[in-house]
C-alpha cells in the first residue's frame, strides 16, 4: 500500500498591484467573514508543514468542535494542490478579491445555501474528479 506525499504548496500571498474587484460589490458580510478566515490561514499555511490532507480531513471529522479556521487550513492548500498551481490569496484586510478567492467564496457560499448545482458545477469546471468530495467537505466545514 503506498501513501500519498504530504501537501507541500506555496500559497502566493500579495496586495493587488492592478485594481481588482472591490469584496464590498460582490459578496456579503458573511463572506467577508469567511474570506477573511481563508486569508488567515493562507498566512498559516505558508509557515507550517503540511498534513496528508485524506489524514487531516479524518482529524477533521472526528473533532465535534473544530473551528472554520481548522478547516480552512486544511482547504487552503489542498484547494491550491487540485488547482495544479500556486493559488492567489491577498493579505487580510485587503478591501479587493482575487478570482481564486472568489471561486472559494462562491463555492463555500453555494454549500451554504444549499445550491448544490452551482456547487456541483463549480467543481466539476475546476477541480478533479479524485479530489472534488474533499473539497467540497473542506469547504461546508469553512461555511
Amino acid at each position: 500500500m503506498s501513501h500519498a506525499q504530504p501537501v507541500s504548496v506555496a500559497i502566493a500571498l500579495q496586495s493587488p498591484t492592478a485594481p481588482q474587484r472591490p469584496v464590498a460589490d460582490s459578496f456579503s458580510a458573511e463572506n467577508i467573514g469567511v474570506l477573511n478566515h481563508i486569508r488567515i490561514a493562507a498566512l498559516k499555511c505558508r509557515y507550517c508543514a503540511k498534513a496528508e490532507p485524506q489524514e487531516a480531513c479524518r482529524v477533521l471529522w472526528n473533532d465535534p468542535v473544530v473551528s472554520k479556521g481548522a478547516f480552512a487550513e486544511v482547504l487552503v492548500p489542498y484547494f491550491a494542490q487540485a488547482l495544479g498551481r500556486n493559488v492567489r490569496i491577498f493579505s487580510p484586510g485587503v478591501a479587493d478579491v482575487s478570482p481564486d478567492e472568489a471561486l472559494l467564496l462562491r463555492l463555500i457560499s453555494s454549500l451554504r445555501d444549499g445550491d448544490h448545482a452551482s456547487a456541483e458545477f463549480m467543481l466539476r469546471s475546476r477541480i478533479p474528479k479524485h479530489m472534488r468530495r474533499t473539497i467540497s467537505f473542506l469547504a461546508r466545514g469553512v461555511a
